[in-house]
């Protein structure tokens, strides 16, 4: 599991769709809506996205919002205005 890539979190139960900010030892950084944040996820309650395994769920390209734009650094309020709670222009 790797930065940018597409996971579900609890897939026996909650079946959530998010792409994958940062990963640790036990857990993984997920983004799971349109903003920039990401939350802690226990790796053991995440799985690859697979289209066969979840035909309900599909990646969304605004999931993480600019996060995963070559330009945007990690995490920073300070720099991003989606961050700061403004919308771009």
């Amino acid at each position: 599991m790797k930065r940018g890539d597409w996971v579900v979190f609890d897939p026996q139960r909650r079946r959530q769709i998010g792409r994958v900010a940062s990963v640790g030892d036990k857990v993984a950084f997920v983004c799971y809506s349109h903003g920039c944040t990401a939350a802690s996820s226990p790796l053991d309650l995440l799985v690859p996205y697979d289209p066969d395994l979840f035909p309900d769920l599909a990646p969304d390209a605004r999931i993480g919002f600019h996060r995963f734009d070559d330009y945007c650094p990690s995490y920073d309020p300070t720099f991003c205005p989606q961050c700061r709670g403004k919308r771009h222009e």
